[in-house]
């Protein structure tokens, strides 16, 4: 892989060059072959599979967001007529007891 780098010293740069200026880093051990276009499109291929797989996912995660959203709107609104029955329900309750209580009374007075 051919590398260029273009060195710059201060107070050489214009506002052409630094606007068009691109840095690029490697390794010490990289070797002169040109690399094909085959093998270049060989390297981006799994990496693109995995982008790939990624937005998907991603897509996925949406649908199931939206779906839990709704169905948390669903079981949100539920709440206050399960509010409303717990205190009816609370209500008879305590008027069985006191009815209970009031029989037992009776019963103690009658023996």
């Amino acid at each position: 892989m051919n590398v260029r780098v273009l060195v710059i010293l201060e107070g050489e740069v214009d506002d052409e060059t630094a606007n068009h200026a691109t840095s690029f880093s490697g390794s010490e051990d990289s070797c002169d072959e040109e690399v094909s276009y085959e093998e270049l499109a060989d390297s981006h291929k799994k990496p693109y599979a995995k982008s790939e797989e990624i937005c998907l996912e991603g897509e996925e995660q949406k649908k199931i967001i939206a779906r839990l959203q709704i169905e948390k709107g669903k079981l949100l609104s539920t709440i206050p007529d399960l509010k409303d029955e717990v205190t009816l329900l609370t209500s008879k309750l305590d008027n069985m007891t006191k009815c209970v209580r009031m029989l037992n009374n009776g019963s103690d007075m009658l023996e």
